[in-house]
């Protein structure tokens, strides 16, 4: 690093450190309730980032997200307030936090110990399909450290319950991030695919545990990506319809990614938006095991689950509150043939699909939008009562 670089770097963080250290002020000083906002990946996405922006209008409570130093731009960019995670900024704010919204395992958010007089909210990132928490073999016990959580069902109220001991209720607000999915304006990037191409695909899949994690990191190889983007099939399709495909791996290997796609085919984290934006924008969704699928739903839009490796994922992760074979058995694909039959017949033919409705009624209480209005109303009633008991 030569020394342009690191007087730039150090201009940088003295910026950064007077911003943080404003919202530390505004913060420390208010009267209202003081909520944290923690994200569940490096990036500040999901429902942690559109429950912060929706709290921002609101003049009831005090609200901050804690980020990491690698994305205070983007925050900053659009003038939502943060301090570093795991600084001593948050430190001191954790002490007198009334509300700590978490969107991953409570026990790597630091600082933990200091929440014990906050509402401890888990703000999970996803709907579960695969195991997680207390019924995931990959992961170690998992101990009852938060108070509530959301769910977007009855069906998965329940499943939140199994899955993460928790001292109050699952919540059925719906998740913050679906918000995102009836945005009235999308980000300029997505506009400019919309108007350059008729239809867009998404291709968001969940990550892979690996299999030996000393050889490999904690994370697989991402090339099973490349499967799809590469694929001469699908570019066939996406030039017969004149499509783009917006390739989004999971928030957790999306900054390892090396792969170099070639047009009409775009990363994710080159166009610098949330994927419930790339939902709104997206014609048609390929996944997997991810809990991207069960939000797509509130969209009623065609999708494909490419499982060619679900024999393996089941015996590895397992589907342990529902049979994800039956229940999802017509998206259900096993190879590029029959997905590659399924996207063209849907971007012919788009027609209403009978099957999306009944996954929906049963995955959804509520529609797109709301869910952070209604998780605000839930946590003020919460710390409502709270005060009547003291």
């Amino acid at each position: 690093m030569n020394w342009y670089d690191r007087l730039r770097r150090v201009y940088e963080e003295v910026i950064f450190g007077a911003i943080s250290l404003r919202h530390f002020c505004r913060t420390l000083l208010t009267r209202r309730p003081l909520v944290l906002i923690a994200s569940h990946a490096g990036p500040f996405i999901g429902s942690a980032y559109f429950f912060l922006r929706h709290l921002q209008g609101q003049s009831t409570v005090c609200s901050i997200g804690l980020v990491t130093r690698q994305t205070r731009y983007s925050l900053v960019q659009q003038r939502l307030p943060w301090v570093v995670r795991g600084g001593w900024l948050a430190h001191r704010l954790a002490k007198r936090a009334a509300v700590v919204c978490i969107g991953g395992y409570p026990s790597n958010e630091p600082f933990w110990a200091d929440y014990t007089n906050a509402l401890r909210v888990l703000v999970w990132h996803g709907m579960p399909i695969k195991a997680i928490g207390s019924q995931s073999a990959l992961q170690p016990p998992y101990p009852q450290e938060a108070d509530c959580c959301i769910a977007t069902s009855s069906l998965m109220q329940t499943i939140m319950q199994k899955a993460f001991p928790l001292a109050g209720p699952a919540l059925c607000t719906g998740e913050p991030k679906t918000d995102g999915l009836i945005d009235p304006k999308l980000p300029d990037s997505l506009q400019q695919l919309r108007a350059t191409y008729r239809k867009v695909i998404l291709y968001a899949p969940t990550f892979r545990d690996a299999v030996n994690p000393a050889a490999s990191g904690y994370f697989a190889d991402t090339t099973f990506d490349d499967s799809i983007a590469w694929s001469e099939e699908i570019k066939a399709i996406l030039t017969r319809h004149n499509a783009c495909m917006i390739v989004a791996p999971h928030p957790a290997v999306r900054m390892h990614y090396k792969g170099r796609l070639q047009t009409p085919c775009f990363l994710a984290s080159d166009l610098d938006v949330a994927t419930e934006h790339l939902m709104a924008a997206a014609d048609y969704l390929i996944s997997d095991y991810s809990s991207v699928i069960i939000d797509w739903l509130l969209l009623l839009r065609p999708m494909g689950l490419y499982c060619p490796d679900i024999a393996e994922y089941a015996a590895r992760r397992g589907f342990p509150y529902f049979d994800f074979e039956e229940v999802f058995a017509p998206f259900i694909h096993r190879d590029l043939v029959s997905l590659v039959h399924d996207i063209n017949q849907a971007l012919s033919t788009p027609s209403p699909d009978d099957s999306l409705r009944q996954l929906k009624t049963r995955f959804h209480q509520h529609e797109a939008g709301g869910a952070a209005a209604r998780l605000l109303a839930a946590i003020q009633a919460e710390l409502r009562r709270r005060t009547k008991i003291a």
